[in-house]
This record gives C-alpha cells, sequence and structure tokens, in this order.
C-alpha cells in the first residue's frame, strides 16, 4: 500500500511503490524511533520499557498462534485502524502485484495516505513491543530446542 511517510511521497517504483506500508512497518518506524541509537542502545532501552512484563512473556510459554493473533489484533487497531484517511476493505481476491485487483496499488496511490508525526507516535510503542517479545520470543524457542537436543 503506497503511503507518503513524513517527507517521503509516494511513488511507483518497479513493480511496486515506495515507500509502502509494509516497509514502512518493516524499518522506518523502529529507525526514528531509535533516534540513531546503535543496536545495544537501543536493546537496552526496550529491556529498561518492558523488563516488568518480559517474564510474563516467558511464562505464557511458546504459543505461536497466540502470537500470530497479537499481531493480527495489532494490524487492525494499529497499523491499518490509525491511517488517514481511513481505507475501505477490499473483498478478499488474490493479489500477487499492485496492478492485480482492478490495479489496487495506483487506487490505494490515489488515496494519499499520509503517516506523520502522530502516525509513528501510535506506532512506535507496538514496535518497542513487538521487538522485544520478538527478542524474548526467540531465546524461548532457541533455549527449549536446546534442551531437546541434549
Amino acid at each position: 500500500m503506497p503511503v507518503k511517510y513524513f517527507w517521503r511521497q509516494a511513488h511507483e517504483r518497479g513493480h511496486g511503490y515506495s515507500p509502502n506500508l509494509h516497509s514502512i512497518w518493516d524499518s522506518a518506524i523502529l529507525e526514528r524511533d531509535s533516534e540513531g541509537a546503535d543496536p545495544g542502545e537501543y536493546a537496552e532501552m526496550l529491556e529498561a520499557n518492558f523488563g516488568g512484563t518480559i517474564e510474563g512473556w516467558q511464562k505464557a510459554g511458546v504459543h505461536v498462534d497466540d502470537w500470530v493473533w497479537e499481531s493480527h489484533e495489532d494490524a487492525e487497531t494499529t497499523v491499518y485502524g490509525d491511517l488517514t484517511p481511513k481505507v475501505a476493505i477490499e473483498p478478499n481476491v488474490p493479489v500477487h502485484s499492485c496492478s492485480d485487483d482492478n490495479k489496487i496499488g495506483e487506487r490505494l496511490l490515489q488515496e494519499h495516505i499520509t503517516l506523520g508525526e502522530a502516525y509513528q507516535g501510535q506506532a512506535a510503542p507496538v514496535v518497542e513491543r513487538r521487538v522485544e517479545q520478538a527478542g524474548v520470543r526467540l531465546a524461548m524457542i532457541l533455549n527449549e530446542a536446546a534442551s531437546t537436543a541434549r
């Protein structure tokens, strides 16, 4: 989904659009949130922010289906829920490129979806939580795998 992100205007690039919502969530929100901190500094900040909840995540155990539903909830409430303007729900059809589904990419480009400071402010805490959860949960999976390999 093509979006304007702060000063970066959405434009067609190859067989897609840049910036797009997926790339913004993959890296741009995190990069802006980290404010130039190196990975170690950012990890320390996350540890400080979420130190009190890590034990609860660990006690919950490895339940991938639950984690997927958490992501789905974040997508509904924050990723798509806070877009301006609101995006209509499309019919569920197979889409392999931005030209499929009656040129979905071009139609969304014409919506002029803009993500700025307000969106960043709502998205950054979600990204922070999900990054910290991913680290904790990956460690749980690796520990479990290591213990069964002995």
